[in-house]
């Protein structure tokens, strides 16, 4: 039992060290690691889209601190427009098409 869960602890300290946060089911002894999201930073109080992303994931910041927040029915957030959209209108979902010659 001891040895059990020593291996546990382990892997637990591992996980969080490589940037992962585990939760470890112990029924049937299965693992399962879900990775953390990394932490949004507020410059300023204000509204901003995920980092790098076109997703219906943005964060609304006050006071120095970020709050997720989602769009709804399949709509994105726009990083151009700051609100969410049709994802096939979003700015950051155009396809760049080579002009005819």
């Amino acid at each position: 039992m001891a040895k059990q869960l020593l291996v546990a602890l382990v892997l637990v300290v591992g996980l969080f060290q490589a940037g992962q946060c585990a939760a470890v089911a112990q029924e049937r002894g299965i693992k399962i690691a879900h990775e953390q999201p990394k932490e949004f930073i507020c410059t300023d109080d204000g509204t901003y889209p995920s980092p790098g992303e076109c997703t219906d994931v943005y964060y609304l910041c006050s006071g120095g601190v970020a709050y997720p927040q989602a769009c709804l029915d399949g709509n994105v957030f726009d990083p151009v427009t700051f609100v969410c959209t049709p994802s096939d209108e979003a700015s950051c979902n155009q396809k760049f098409n080579c002009p005819a010659d």
